[in-house]
């Protein structure tokens, strides 16, 4: 009797192994193609995140000196930011008060220090990276470039180094605006 309904056309209960070795491999590969994806958002958000931050250390160098800000109750010359390597870059205050031009020369306050994460590269400035300084000088913060203003614009790209996505600082150098594109 059972022979019978089976041939009749209904189907027995459950799955075959066949559909379930065909659905676990569906899934799989939904699974791999998003958790991929999920991953450049990640290393995208990671890239936006780090531009912001350098802009807004820039920013935050140049209210120092706008507002005459006080280390150690002594007013620094300039505050400013110097790139290490193309990892490393910190703020600092002029605060030695060494030498005619205004850059970093090793004694003055560093007030925090940053490091760029490693999937994020500097891809190039027009002066070069490495020991590079932006300076705002007080009290009207006009900006210096390794020592020289007024300067032309410096244009920091940063790249995510899977993906190849891009990110702009532009630092005015002239007016000092800084510009996130």
């Amino acid at each position: 009797m059972k022979r019978a309904k089976k041939e009749a056309g209904k189907s027995p209960a459950g799955i075959t192994i066949i559909e379930l070795v065909f659905t676990v491999a569906v899934v799989g590969i939904m699974m791999a193609v998003s958790f991929a994806r999920f991953q450049d958002v990640q290393r995208v958000r990671q890239l936006d995140a780090e531009t912001k931050r350098l802009a807004g250390v820039f920013r935050q160098a140049q209210i120092f000196a706008y507002t005459g800000r006080l280390e150690g109750g002594v007013r620094p010359r300039s505050y400013g930011v110097h790139f290490v390597s193309d990892t490393e870059y910190f703020l600092f205050a002029d605060t030695a008060g060494t030498g005619t031009e205004l850059r970093y020369d090793g004694g003055d306050s560093i007030l925090e220090r940053y490091t760029i994460p490693s999937n994020v590269i500097v891809i190039s400035t027009p002066s070069g990276i490495v020991g590079l300084d932006i300076v705002f000088a007080i009290p009207a913060g006009p900006i210096y470039i390794n020592g020289v203003a007024p300067s032309p614009d410096e244009t920091f790209t940063f790249r995510d180094s899977p993906s190849g996505t891009e990110r702009y600082v532009i630092v005015n150098g002239v007016s000092g605006q800084v510009e996130i594109q």
